[in-house]
């Protein structure tokens, strides 16, 4: 046990990068305090009940698929899930609801959420669809950096990869 005031590291905030960096600390063997000045630890992945009672909203950070791929959650799922966490899921991530009461619906079917967006504006329609079609070529090499530690070869072997398959003008569209 630590004395009181004596541990191995202090993580100054409790948002999702210093519980990461906590976890590890801890896993390693060190005594780690969290301090945090909210009421609660987390960061930009709370939720609350922001309109009805009951009705849990993401306050901040809506898509957590990164994580679930990540290293991290391979690490301590089992022990996060032991503490509570879980993630819940819906074929309608997304809403905007504007001013006059409509509303854009983005739902996980990607045809019904272009049909939905034609609805609205064809050319919202048509931007979406060009970037669906950027997504789809560069899944591969993106999800194969997500999974990779940065500086590794593992990510070196990603980056050559794309290089190799789209060219420098094609991996450069991944910044427009």
């Amino acid at each position: 046990m630590t004395p009181a005031g004596s541990y191995d590291a202090i993580v100054v905030g409790g948002g999702h990068n210093g519980l990461v960096a906590a976890l590890y600390l801890a896993r390693a063997g060190w005594s780690v305090a969290v301090l945090e000045r909210n009421a609660a630890v987390g960061g930009a992945i709370a939720g609350g009940e922001a309109t009805l009672p009951g009705f849990v909203h993401d306050l901040y950070s809506i898509n957590q698929n990164l994580f679930l791929g990540s290293r991290t959650y391979a690490d301590f799922a089992s022990g996060l899930a032991r503490h509570g966490l879980r993630f819940r899921t819906t074929d309608r991530p997304y809403a905007n609801v504007f001013p006059d009461g409509l509303s854009l619906r983005v739902h996980s079917d990607y045809e019904r959420t272009l049909g939905h967006l034609a609805a609205h504006s064809t050319g919202d329609a048509e931007g979406f669809a060009g970037l669906y079609r950027q997504y789809k070529r560069f899944t591969p090499y993106l999800f194969g950096l997500y999974g990779s530690a940065v500086p590794s070869g593992a990510a070196v072997r990603q980056v050559l990869s794309l290089l190799r398959h789209r060219g420098v003008r094609g991996a450069a569209e991944l910044t427009h």
